[in-house]
């Protein structure tokens, strides 16, 4: 099943200009937006999705075509399993270097070797930062979004009631209680693989296959046991991505269109959405899709970018006064990595398959002997082990811990705009004093574990991550109960407008140690139903 190319009716503009045949338009199709198509169809609905995404013909980009194709071929999982693991990371250098000229910032990714075309092109699609302080602002635009590239690790965690409600710091406008019922139907639809471990810091997942942990897993638990008797760690919960799109389509109730570069939106004099601009990216024609209810899930800082440039621009009737969190708080994770050689005993003659999303997750780390305390500013760890047989393997630990989301750390409208004349992003964005504390508490841990596993160090990452390196950007029009310091209501609706959801990572007020994808898809089905019932 290729998710990028689902077979989907293709919505002619002239079709999309009428507006006459949609009740919902959904911009993005990755997995927010794809599953509000999907829950929006299946209740009858007929969707409009506006994606972005688009494949640039050879004679438009042929030097990226090119190395996308030589780049594919050397991430087939069978040539990585013939070659040394030295010789594919050798490998993958010259291919980033023969992509800096169009991808300088996306080729920088752990994962664009496995589907470069999928990324931006960073000359089409520029962005700014102060002098001397840089942010990887990492962006794929493609049916599915980042879930569907073949080295993404497909994890799904649950928010705990200490992430919504931490002890010290501004908390959710909901509780885990209001969003467990959305995550149950989530984990459904996605049938998640993992097993039910009462961890205190991530709720167990309604768990469809229950897995074991593989030989070589087993090493490292038994020694964690040893070691830290009253801690409790959990087997990676991960699935397929859903075909959210491809479903929605066989309702017969979706129209697509590919190709779609979201300006802004308009409203109505009553305040109500009135539409969606856009530039179709083939023909460079402006189109305006008419519309009385939008899902908003073009990911954070996309979002929050529509948001700012529908109250920037000058239409006959304009977004209200943005509030002034609007574009502030922003997060993501801050991450440190160590890679190297396990050698045990007991890795002889175990040789273990091992995909990106088989991991072993320690979360909140940073409470793993009882004397440490509980604070919001806590850190976890994934660990992969690759390959083995002839008493060695490939260990690899990423420790993630939650950018502080600060009022300063913030977007605004660079006076630079992107191929299709649109405004693009000034992103500011830097450490905090407590982000300094936490990391210095991360590198710990990752040595404590060197140590543990007598892991042979190849690679150390030890200095904190570039802003947004980890791909988990978060926040810009954060959720909240104040108006004056939230941007969306407690059912993702931005304060004073109708008919508009905002459901992706851009509502998070903070995103904890967790990958943010189930709670953000939690959050669309909630939103979704909240539509559905105030419309039947």
């Amino acid at each position: 099943m290729n998710l990028a190319d689902p077979p989907c009716r293709e919505a002619s503009l002239d079709e999309v200009r009428a507006g006459t045949g949609y009740d919902a338009v959904v911009i993005g199709g990755g997995a927010t937006g794809g599953l509000a198509a999907e829950q929006l169809t299946e209740a009858g609905r007929r969707v409009l999705l506006l994606d972005a995404g688009y494949r640039k013909p050879l004679g438009e980009a042929p030097v990226g075509r090119i190395v996308s194709g030589f780049t594919r071929l050397a991430a087939r999982p069978a040539l990585q399993r013939a070659l040394p693991y030295r010789a594919l990371v050798l490998g993958q250098k010259v291919l980033r270097g023969a992509a800096r000229f169009r991808q300088p910032v996306q080729s920088q990714c752990y994962a664009w070797p496995s589907a470069p075309d999928a990324f931006v092109d960073d000359i089409d699609n520029p962005y700014e930062t102060p002098p001397r302080q840089p942010y990887r602002w990492v962006r794929v635009r493609q049916l599915g979004g980042r879930m569907i590239v073949p080295a993404h690790g497909k994890q799904y965690y649950r928010h705990s009631e200490v992430d919504f409600s931490p002890p010290d710091a501004p908390g959710w406008p909901v509780d885990y209680d209001e969003i467990a019922p959305w995550y149950d139907l989530v984990e459904r639809k996605l049938g998640l693989s993992g097993r039910r471990e009462s961890s205190r810091w991530i709720p167990d997942s309604r768990i469809e296959t229950t897995i074991a942990p593989n030989p070589l897993q087993s090493i490292l638990l038994d020694r964690l046991a040893e070691r830290y008797p009253s801690y409790t760690p959990i087997l990676g919960r991960h699935a397929l991505p859903r075909p959210s799109v491809e479903i929605a389509a066989r309702t017969g109730l979706l129209g697509l269109r590919k190709g779609a570069v979201v300006r802004s939106l308009q409203l109505t004099e009553a305040g109500a959405v009135a539409g969606v601009n856009f530039v179709d990216a083939r023909s460079g024609a402006e189109i305006f899709a008419p519309a009385s209810a939008v899902f908003l899930c073009a990911s954070a800082f996309e979002s929050t970018r529509i948001l700012m440039n529908s109250s920037a621009e000058r239409h006959s009737t304009r977004f209200p006064a943005p509030s002034p969190a609007l574009g502030r708080y922003i997060t993501d994770h801050i991450s440190a990595k160590i890679e190297g050689t396990l050698r045990d005993r007991r890795v002889a003659g175990v040789r273990i398959r091992t995909e990106p999303e088989h991991c072993i997750c320690l979360p909140r780390f940073d409470t793993r002997t009882a004397a440490q305390g509980v604070s919001s500013g806590g850190f976890g760890l994934r660990m992969y082990l690759f390959g083995g047989g002839r008493g060695t393997c490939h260990f690899v630990a990423v420790s993630d811990a939650e950018l502080e989301p600060r009022d300063t750390n913030r977007l605004v409208l660079s006076e630079r705009r992107d191929r299709w004349n649109i405004p693009a992003l000034r992103i500011d964005c830097r450490h905090g004093a407590r982000d300094a504390a936490v990391f210095g508490q991360q590198v710990e841990a990752l040595r404590e574990l060197v140590e543990l596993f007598d892991i042979e160090t190849d690679i150390s990452d030890l200095a904190p991550s570039v802003p947004g390196a980890s791909i988990h950007e978060c926040g810009g029009a954060r959720m909240g109960t104040d108006p004056s310091a939230s941007v969306l209501d407690a059912r993702n609706r931005p304060w004073g407008v109708k008919g508009l959801y905002v459901t992706d990572g851009a509502a998070f007020p903070a995103i904890g140690i967790q990958n943010p994808t189930l709670t953000m898809m939690a959050l669309t089905a909630r939103a979704c139903d909240f539509h559905i019932r105030a419309t039947a």
